[in-house]
């Protein structure tokens, strides 16, 4: 993992495989059926983005991913899952048991959060793609349903030799690049497709946008960033005192701050206790943060955050099998709904993210910044928003209330 590099993007991918075998796992669902909003997938997307960062968080490092990216792109491989291996999935990801509403509430999230684009100052796109073994037999309908419901790009490719995989692997990557800026290379890495990949879905998110208030560059100066009580580094701060919406509580403050357009803005939950990183994971909940958002108060702030940028790459696998999602990843995978014969299983889940945060505004594609703060108890006095130890951040669509990219920083870059 690093932690220098200068974009932040999100692509994640889903291998699928041809199997057989006989191991069964039991899973439940309690997701109601029916008529599943945008509200109701932006409230499953959190979960699934609480539930992913618990797993991700566990290691003392800085960290960004995007849940909409990784939900999206799992929600097709669900389309095609069928009996204990879909109510696996549903479970994991939140999703409802009935998809008769799902794919199309995913066509309108998606609709709904690219509309972010139509601001100036802020651009957030989404892209799907299914790329399948020629001469594989996909059923009908499956594809009818990435094509109008994901507006997936559907191409046929080889990986029968070595070398039909590697121009297989480089025509993906080069789609991933194209959608994500240039941002996201190598997503792919050498050696992880062979004879009997099949499938792979892949889904890139890419976000740029400039703050409603940006930071003045002349303000920007070297300070402290407390890692834990005893590890100090000094890096790069950024200095604003303006009216943004502000929380304040027992155990933490946190900031909004909005993008142009304002229909996205970056939360920044800071933890009071200095001494334990674990805090920064270990006080985030799905309610803690509505009783947050519904909290904010306009107030003037005296703003101090780091610079930073981050890349990550994660394999989701083993995380998503703690989850619960199991059988998708076994020989007794049932994705028939996607061709009809229980042949194909999940061979992996990549995920690479990056984020830069900077005077002018953030570049991303993978990460939601989060921030949680407390209500000053004396009005008349200057609220201090210092963050100075580790924090969590969300990137958020104030429309949906949906976290389209989440993270944490533990340690920014040592400029000492």
């Amino acid at each position: 993992m690093k932690s220098f590099l200068p974009y932040f993007i999100f692509a994640s991918i889903l291998f699928l495989f041809t199997c057989k075998g006989n191991q069964t796992v039991s899973k439940t669902t309690n997701i109601p059926s029916g008529d599943y909003t945008i509200a109701d997938l932006a409230s499953s997307v959190n979960e699934f983005a609480i539930d992913l960062f618990k797993e991700l968080g566990k290691k003392k490092e800085n960290m960004v991913f995007s849940p909409v990216s990784i939900s999206s792109a799992l929600a097709i491989a669900y389309a095609g899952a069928k009996n204990n291996t879909a109510r696996e999935m549903s479970y994991t990801l939140n999703f409802p048991a009935d998809q008769s509403s799902l794919h199309a509430a995913f066509r309108d999230f998606i609709d709904s959060l690219t509309m972010a684009s139509q601001e100036k100052g802020t651009e957030l796109k989404i892209a799907n793609g299914l790329w399948v073994q020629e001469n594989y037999k996909l059923l009908p309908e499956f594809i009818e349903l990435g094509s109008a419901y994901y507006s997936a790009r559907i191409e046929n490719v080889s990986f029968k030799s070595f070398e039909e995989q590697e121009k297989s692997r480089t025509k993906i990557n080069k789609w991933v690049e194209k959608q994500t800026n240039n941002k996201i290379q190598n997503l792919i890495p050498e050696g992880i497709l062979n004879e009997l990949t099949r499938l792979i879905i892949t889904n890139a998110v890419y976000f740029n946008g400039n703050w409603t208030n940006p930071f003045e560059k002349n303000k920007t100066s070297p300070s402290i960033f407390h890692v834990s009580s005893s590890v100090s580094v000094k890096t790069d701060f950024m200095h604003q005192k303006e009216m943004v919406w502000y929380y304040e509580d027992e155990e933490i403050q946190a900031v909004q701050l909005l993008y142009k357009g304002e229909r996205n803005s970056m939360i920044i939950l800071l933890p009071k206790e200095t001494d334990d990183w674990r805090l920064v994971s270990n006080i985030l909940t799905i309610s803690r943060l509505d009783i947050i958002r519904n909290g904010f108060k306009r107030e003037e702030v005296e703003i101090a955050i780091p610079r930073y940028t981050i890349e990550c790459e994660f394999g989701l696998k083993e995380i998503l099998e703690r989850l619960g999602m199991k059988e998708a990843f076994s020989n007794d995978a049932d994705f028939s709904g996607i061709t009809g014969h229980t042949d194909l299983t999940i061979d992996d889940v990549l995920h690479k993210a990056f984020i830069e945060v900077n005077e002018t505004g953030t570049e991303a594609a993978a990460a939601t910044a989060v921030i949680m703060a407390l209500k000053s108890a004396y009005e008349e006095e200057t609220i201090r928003f210092t963050a100075d130890h580790p924090f969590l951040y969300f990137i958020t669509d104030l429309t949906t209330g949906s976290i389209i990219f989440m993270g944490r920083l533990v340690q920014p870059p040592d400029n000492g």
